[in-house]
This record gives C-alpha cells, sequence and structure tokens, in this order.
C-alpha cells in the first residue's frame, strides 16, 4: 500500500513539527494524541491508517493533504506563534525564578553582615565600658 502523499511534492520539512503547521486544533490535538510528532511521523503512515486517527476523520486527512502539499499554506499559522510564545513565557520563568532565588540570597547576606557589623559593635562597646572609656555614638 502506498505511503501517504507519496506521489506528491510535500512543501514541508520532514522534521517539522505537527503543531508548526498551519491545521485546524482539532487536526492537531488528534494527531498529536496518536503520538505523531513530525510531517515524517504523517508521510510514513498510508493514508488509511491516518483514517483510524480519533477525531481526524476524512475531512481533518483532507485538511492535512492540502496543508502539506499547497504554496498558499505556508504562513506558520497561529499555532506556531502560539508555540513560541509558550516557550518564551516559559524562558522568562526560568529567568525571573533564577532572579528571585539571587535576590532571596543577597538579602540574606545584607541581613548577615548587619547582624556582623551589630555585634562587633555590641564587642567594642562592651570593652569600652570594661577600660572605662567613652563609649562610641553616646558622646
Amino acid at each position: 500500500m502506498a505511503k501517504f502523499l507519496e506521489d506528491c511534492q510535500v512543501l514541508w520539512a520532514p522534521s517539522s513539527h505537527i503543531c508548526d503547521l498551519p491545521l485546524s486544533r482539532r487536526a492537531v490535538l488528534a494527531l498529536q494524541i496518536d503520538g505523531y510528532k513530525t510531517v515524517q511521523d504523517l508521510l510514513d503512515e498510508t493514508e488509511a491508517w491516518l483514517l483510524r486517527t480519533p477525531g481526524l476523520g476524512r475531512r481533518g486527512l483532507n485538511e492535512v493533504k492540502a496543508c502539506l502539499t499547497k504554496k498558499d499554506h505556508l504562513d506558520p499559522g497561529p499555532n506556531k506563534v502560539m508555540r513560541d510564545l509558550s516557550l518564551e513565557v516559559q524562558r522568562l520563568q526560568v529567568e525571573l525564578a533564577k532572579l528571585v532565588a539571587e535576590r532571596d540570597s543577597l538579602r540574606w547576606v545584607v541581613e548577615r553582615l548587619t547582624q556582623v557589623d551589630a555585634e562587633a559593635s555590641d564587642g567594642q562597646n562592651a570593652s569600652a565600658r570594661a577600660a572605662g572609656r567613652p563609649i562610641k555614638g553616646s558622646e
């Protein structure tokens, strides 16, 4: 049996992710749930096998065919934009977590230095009292 779109010129790279294709959300989800990740995964199957994908059906399969073979479908579409935005949000969340951790670390250092400075001042004041000298700051 012939592979899916074996006799057609496919305009997308085989390594392209399905979510990058300008397909309806329903078609993308149906394919992803069934384990398809790239265009090559689709090309390795037969049309009959792809029709067995739950939630895809003939209409969804025709949409996939049209997307992969027509030049007017070269627009990356909303799925790619959403995926890019999602990746950017994840990157920013990681960066924010690092900055928060760094801030907390610096806050701890400042608190510790304040304690050490206070302890040093208390120690100098105690030794000044014992020696009968005037205490700094109380003159």
